[in-house]
């Protein structure tokens, strides 16, 4: 299966760039219905708290990191999963409709 999606890697790859451009744009919509939370403001609040919390502060911002990490990578993921399968989908209804 993976030879199916060779060509949908490379037409990806190619718009990729193009949709990445769009992100300022989608942050604008989302930003009336977003929480306005900020990483930084998070990482303050906890490097405020008191000397005596340090390996707990450490451990929270560690996790905080990985967190973020992680959501970066699910949503990477999904948004190439989720482009090749609509083009794969295009040109099936295409064909389908060709015959």
């Amino acid at each position: 299966m993976e030879k199916d999606y060779s060509l949908l890697d490379k037409l990806f790859g190619y718009r990729e760039e193009e949709l990445s451009e769009n992100i300022e744009v989608d942050t604008r919509c989302f930003k009336q219905i977003l929480k306005n939370v900020k990483q930084e403001d998070i990482i303050k609040l906890i490097e405020n708290l008191p000397d005596e919390y340090n390996e707990i502060k450490k451990d929270v911002l560690n996790k905080i990191d990985e967190l973020i990490a992680n959501y970066n990578i699910k949503i990477s993921y999904y948004n190439k999963k989720y482009y090749k399968q609509g083009f794969k989908d295009a040109i099936d209804l295409f064909n389908t409709c060709k015959e």
